[in-house]
């Protein structure tokens, strides 16, 4: 076992660049929802993933950070392909986008990319 670092004051374990990478691998088919208003409850979401998204894999939802993002994993390219060029984007009537989870995603930093969307679909439900 590697031994701890002490990094401004906090213990630490420092991760190579290729142990990042072989750590990921099991998500790389992960997905991140992010809802427009705060985010339904688990249960309804994965309710609706199992009625509506007929994915052939395993599918895994959990919480994030942000109450609005929901991380979807995925174990198939097939039912991530089809999960991405789903034309729905809202449950219950609650509007979210979906973009490819990756190890360099960080919750806090918005996308100005994800607000145009946002606009561009509310915009067309009229």
């Amino acid at each position: 076992m590697r031994p701890p670092k002490i990094i401004y004051g906090q213990v630490c374990f420092v991760f190579s660049k290729d142990e990042m990478v072989v750590s990921a691998a099991p998500f790389r088919y992960s997905l991140v929802l992010k809802f427009l208003r705060q985010k339904l409850t688990l249960d309804a979401i994965i309710m609706f993933i199992h009625n509506r998204w007929a994915l052939g894999g395993t599918v895994v939802v959990s919480s994030m950070s942000k109450n609005r993002n929901v991380f979807v994993r995925l174990t198939s390219k097939e039912d991530f392909n089809k999960v991405l060029s789903q034309e729905a984007s809202e449950i219950n009537g609650i509007p979210y986008i979906a973009f490819h989870w990756t190890p360099s995603y960080i919750e806090d930093e918005e996308s100005p990319i994800v607000h145009q969307i946002f606009i561009m679909i509310l915009f067309s439900r009229s």
